[in-house]
């Protein structure tokens, strides 16, 4: 039994440890690519920044190999969630122009659409949502 948690957690450490440099590259790419465009909407590069410190305090148990297993997995997971948190931050992204948007994903892959693809479209006003006037866009399946 404690074999198997062992090497969950060594699993664990090494994905946190990458996702955690590639927020980081992500909050310093977001950073250098300057302030928001006119037809662009993205959060603050310091949003990703904030996140990918504040995911150091859990994860810090599973980088220091620190606390019995239960712990480090926890601990862990709470701070590969935050790190993921990060990296949404930095990197997700909608530009549009007159022919259609482009849509950048949290792992910095865009995709383009054509107005003529959007399926539904609504406001959707909740605790989820930043402001009453949040609208979701349905492209196909997405």
């Amino acid at each position: 039994m404690y074999e198997y948690l062992w090497s969950l957690c060594s699993i664990l450490n090494k994905v946190s440890k990458a996702m955690f440099l590639w927020a980081a590259v992500s909050v310093i790419l977001n950073a250098l690519e300057g302030g928001r465009q006119a037809e662009e909407t993205r959060l603050p590069w310091t949003y990703g920044f904030v996140f990918l410190m504040a995911s150091l305090l859990p994860s810090i148990f599973l980088y220091a190999d620190y606390g019995t297993f239960d712990v480090q997995l926890l601990s862990g997971g709470i701070g590969f969630l935050i790190i993921f948190l990060a990296a949404v931050c930095a990197n997700q992204r909608i530009t549009w122009d007159d022919t259609g948007f482009e849509y950048r994903t949290a792992t910095r892959r865009t995709v383009r659409y054509s107005y003529d693809d959007i399926a539904t479209m609504k406001t959707v006003v909740g605790l989820v949502t930043p402001s009453p006037e949040t609208l979701f866009v349905h492209v196909g399946r997405r």
